[in-house]
């Protein structure tokens, strides 16, 4: 394992070349599992109650 101490802009910089030098379907594999893996994240938006076009056939 080998530690290395960098600034912000070297490490951004390094990770930018690493994924620009992978071939384009990797990019974009890539892409798409980060896309789904952000999702993941928790927010602090709550999910509304959609009681949109329920229809009830109880009768009364």
């Amino acid at each position: 394992m080998i530690i290395q101490f960098q600034n912000k802009n070297e490490t951004n910089r390094q990770q930018l070349n690493n994924f620009i030098s992978l071939p384009k379907y990797k990019r974009f594999l890539v892409f798409v599992e980060l896309s789904k893996r952000i999702n993941l994240f928790p927010t602090k938006k709550r999910e509304e109650k959609k009681n949109n076009y329920v229809i009830d056939f109880s009768k009364k």
